[in-house]
């Protein structure tokens, strides 16, 4: 009895100080409508709310991840969230339980409030298992009680625990719409639509009947009451959007203003009186395809906040018609579905020239918003199929648009150049979305019905054009229609039109097009006299093979290669056309026909398409360069260096562009080159010299040289070894040949942008990463990729492209408080009173710092900036600069204005290491900059604005 009273008294505790409290839940900081992946939640409605309400907030990198899991902590939260809002769990920390896991739980508040009001128990023993996942039972049993459902007098303990919380959760209206099962472990999609679920339900009391002075629950009654009621004043509503921010569908009306919609909004029973009824406008944002769609959107907070996002309710039903037979067919169409149109029924084409006269039905998708079989509106909207040809971040050029702003764009953080595109213009707005594609080889076809079928599924084939200038990018119909038989075919990649349409093929368009500079040869008999051909071959990829010649299809082929070299053929030397079958063993046609023999006399600039007289290089085009035995290949016209002279090429079918061009040279450009960035660190005696920290290809190499001095950090050189071990450096790379900058752009594959041009990367190229580094700041290089953001020092070839690149690390900064200070400039130069930052606001913004509010004035302050000064009064702030990986052991600071007065010198502080941190008199600055020549070939410049300060 004495622990019944104990807890019961825990209970009214945590109740009362609720009572108490004056904290109410307000609409989230983040709401659905700024959440990335809401196309991903299966339950949007839910999902939608809970992040309005604040109740389930998103990710740190702006995403609702629907399939991550919930704990059984977090599910704590979550219930204290819709009973209290956001409220302090600290309050409820000095709350006493028999839980003895939870004291290192981030939500042990949370979990003590809950646990105090029987919301959630433990396993009997004292443990709760906060991080492990929270089931749907488990979940339901802290809803329903969450709803006034009490776990003792429903046997939610005991042999029939868990049937007994399913029954009420079920009555409850808990798992309506909801997949899981009993003992599924709940993902956040989905405890946000149970708890969406015990908002909107019912809350439940008991009577209470006394006997000797002790109370005892009889009847549970359902209340008039929702839970989301108590603490949210939720309530809910429906509409049929008819305008937003994009287009209108309503005659005489216009568009809303941005993260508005306009509604005709149903009554209590969800019924309209008429579709020309006046819209309601609501702070709730919608998209384009939503308009004539019935939504779901709550207000709460006694109305005064609306939902982020309306919500489809999914009653609304639409019918899209295709065919092209005319007017009777549309009256046969519209009664196939049991359609009428009101008379009041609105009519546009990509949401423009609105009527009310019924057009020829074909293409227009009917929409029956109320789902009473009248057609409210018939919408159309034409797309067009495209690419992205140039993208920056505040602009976007998509074939057939020009270019538009990023802000005219919608759908503009979704697609990147050269992506193939769905575009439909609306207003000044261009509405666009990156194309779908499928992988597969066609295996029928119907020039007629235009149709085609690709992994057992059929498409309608339209067609949209070449929509790039690669060979291997074809028209679709065109394609199809231009194969002799469907064993022509090969594995493509087919984009989509908006309808899901083959509109283009990107492939190879024969197993035949593959070519190979062969240059040996040897036939051999066995014991039976068999003859057996093997050939030398140098493949477009610069590798070099040994093949087995082999018959067309296993068939004898008198005029084959292969019978060609046993007839004493000889003349190998040259680019052949091959296959491989299915063996691996090469298969050349006669050596008359498959010898290629076009030539042109080349004068090729890199970059340019330009090779000679009717014959043109592209993305796609393959470059084979041969020479005494080595082999350089490159693959686009950006990539493929300068060459003059003889080529022998092949040219795509009907095209002027080259699918493989041979060149029989060396590539002017150098190919072999080897670089090494120095580390630093100590400098070893050993034989035959001195070795030194390199990070060569990724790895950390130890090189011998003749020279005993070290060499500076971050400096890159072209070396070569000899013979014996000892490699001969040379002078640092220095002037053009070697450059750095932030990379704003990249491709990934060919090229970067940095400081607003476009480099682009020698085929050779290779990658050094050099940001990470062990506790003595020693650098642990490894091979990687050029990412955007990255900082990067890069090797230029003669063709100004990327041989070489290193991405090094970037310095960081940040206020310091004065106690760091007092150890940094030591406790005899502070006052009794400093205050360095003190009331200071410093906005960090990349490379960018503003002082937006000065701090506490400071008196009699001996200060230490790279010297001791005399007793200053002012307002000061100081700033901690952090050196990036591999920059610690010395580097050179320059600092503008750097002195008292307001005219001051630059000073420039030499063999800096470590944290460097700048103490700045704010007095008669307007801009500051501090830069940090951390390596040989790296630095940062840090601005400091205190413009508006006025001291």
């Amino acid at each position: 009895m004495r622990n019944l009273k104990r807890v019961l008294s825990l209970a009214l505790a945590s109740i009362m100080l609720l009572g108490m409290m004056v904290v109410g839940a307000s609409a989230a900081d983040v709401t659905s409508s700024d959440l990335k992946d809401m196309n991903e939640v299966t339950n949007k409605e839910a999902v939608a709310l809970m992040v309005d309400l604040g109740i389930i907030v998103g990710k740190p990198d702006g995403t609702f991840a629907p399939t991550e899991g919930v704990d059984r902590a977090t599910m704590a939260k979550l219930i204290c969230y819709v009973l209290m809002g956001d409220t302090d769990p600290a309050l409820f920390e000095g709350t006493k339980t028999d839980l003895t896991d939870i004291d290192s739980s981030w939500a042990k508040g949370y979990i003590k409030y809950c646990y105090a009001n029987n919301i959630i128990s433990g396993d009997g023993i004292g443990h709760f298992f906060p991080t492990n996942g929270v089931s749907v039972v488990e979940a339901a049993k802290m809803l329903l009680v969450a709803l006034g459902y009490d776990a003792a007098a429903q046997g939610y303990t005991g042999n029939s625990w868990s049937i007994n919380i399913m029954r009420d959760a079920k009555t409850a209206g808990l798992l309506e719409n909801l997949s899981a099962k009993t003992n599924d472990k709940l993902t956040r999609d989905d405890a946000a639509l149970m708890i969406f679920n015990a908002l909107l339900a019912k809350t439940v009391k008991y009577d209470t009947q006394y006997d000797q002075g002790v109370a005892h629950k009889t009847d549970l009654r359902t209340t008039d009451t929702i839970l989301g009621d108590l603490q949210y004043s939720l309530v809910k509503h429906t509409g049929v959007v008819v305008a937003n921010e994009y287009a209108y569908i309503r005659m005489s009306s216009n568009t809303t203003d941005a993260g508005k919609t306009a509604v005709i909004v149903s009554d209590k029973d969800g019924k309209y009186a008429s579709m020309t009824a006046a819209p309601t406008v609501i702070n709730s944002s919608s998209t384009l395809e939503q308009l004539g769609q019935e939504v779901v959107y709550y207000t709460f907070n006694t109305g005064d906040k609306v939902s982020s996002a309306v919500v489809n309710s999914g009653k609304t039903k639409t019918y899209t018609k295709s065919d092209s037979a005319g007017a009777t067919s549309d009256s046969k169409f519209l009664t196939n579905n049991g359609l009428t149109v009101a008379d009041t029924a609105v009519f546009a084409v990509n949401y423009a020239s609105l009527t009310n006269t019924q057009p020829v039905l074909q293409g227009y998708t009917l929409i029956d918003a109320d789902a009473n079989g009248t057609v409210d509106f018939g919408l159309k909207t034409t797309y067009t199929f495209s690419e992205v040809t140039k993208k920056t971040s505040s602009n976007i050029t998509i074939s057939g648009t020009g270019t538009k702003k990023a802000a005219d764009v919608v759908g503009f953080d979704n697609v990147a150049e050269k992506d193939y595109v769905n575009y439909t213009t609306v207003g000044n707005r261009v509405f666009v979305s990156k194309a779908e594609s499928i992988t597969g080889t066609v295996t029928a076809f119907n020039g007629t019905k235009k149709t085609a079928v690709v992994d057992g599924t059929t498409y309608d084939v339209t067609g949209k054009g070449n929509a790039s200038s690669s060979t291997n990018v074809k028209d679709a119909l065109t394609y199809l229609s231009g194969l002799t038989t469907l064993k022509d075919a090969t594995e493509q990649t087919y984009y989509l039109d908006h309808d899901g349409a083959l509109a283009i093929a990107v492939g190879e368009t024969s197993a035949s097009t593959q070519y190979a500079y062969l240059t040996t040869a040897t036939v051999s008999k066995d014991a039976w006299g068999n003859s057996t051909a093997e050939v030398g071959a140098v493949l477009a990829d610069g590798t070099a093979e040994i093949y087995t010649l082999a018959d067309d299809n296993g068939k004898s082929d008198s005029s084959s290669l292969l019978e060609n070299l046993k007839g004493g053929y000889n003349d190998l030397n040259g680019v052949y056309g091959y296959y491989l079958n299915a063996d691996g063993d090469m298969v050349v046609k006669a050596a008359a026909t498959s010898k290629v023999t076009t030539t042109v006399s080349a004068a090729f600039t890199s970059g340019k398409p330009t090779v000679g007289t009717g014959v043109l290089a592209n993305d796609s085009t393959v470059a084979l360069f041969y020479k005494d035995g080595k082999a350089y290949s490159y693959t686009g016209v950006k990539s493929i260096p300068s060459f003059t002279g003889t080529a022998t090429y092949v040219n795509a079918k009907n095209s002027a562009y080259a699918t493989f061009i041979f060149i029989g040279a060396t590539p002017s450009i150098e190919t072999d080159a080897n670089y090494a960035y120095s580390l630093g660190g100590d400098v070893l005696t050993v034989v035959g010299g001195y070795a030194h920290s390199f990070s060569v290809d990724g790895e950390i190499v130890s090189l011998t040289t003749t020279t005993a001095t070290p060499y500076p950090v971050g400096a890159v050189y072209k070396y070569s070894t000899n013979d014996k071990g000892i490699s001969s450096m040379g002078a640092p790379l220095s002037g053009d040949s070697i450059m750095s900058g932030v990379v704003a752009g990249t491709d990934g594959e060919s090229y970067i942008l940095v400081d607003g041009n476009v480099i682009y990367f020698a085929s050779n190229i290779t990658v050094d990463v050099l940001t990470s580094a062990d506790e003595k700041g020693n650098i642990t290089p490894y091979t990687g990729v050029i990412s955007k953001d990255d900082t990067v020092v890069y090797v230029l070839n003669s063709e100004k492209k990327i041989a070489k690149a290193y991405v090094v690390g970037t310095g960081s900064v940040s206020n310091t408080g004065s106690d760091t200070l007092v150890e940094e400039i030591g406790s005899s130069n502070l006052p009794d009173t400093v205050h360095i930052n003190e009331g200071a606001a410093i906005v960090y913004n990349g490379n960018d710092i503003t002082v937006t509010k000065a701090p506490t004035l400071s008196t009699g302050f001996t200060w230490f900036n790279g010297s001791v000064e005399a007793e200053q009064s002012g307002h000061f702030v100081a700033l901690t600069f952090k050196a990036p990986a591999g920059a610690t052991s010395e580097y050179d600071v320059k600092i503008d204005n750097y002195t008292t007065n307001p005219d001051g010198a630059d000073k420039t502080l030499s063999d800096q290491s470590g944290d460097f941190t700048l103490i700045l008199r704010l007095e008669g600055k307007t801009f500051v900059d501090v830069t940090f020549q951390w390596t040989e070939n790296y630095s940062t410049t840090y601005t400091i604005d205190c413009s508006g300060l006025g001291l």
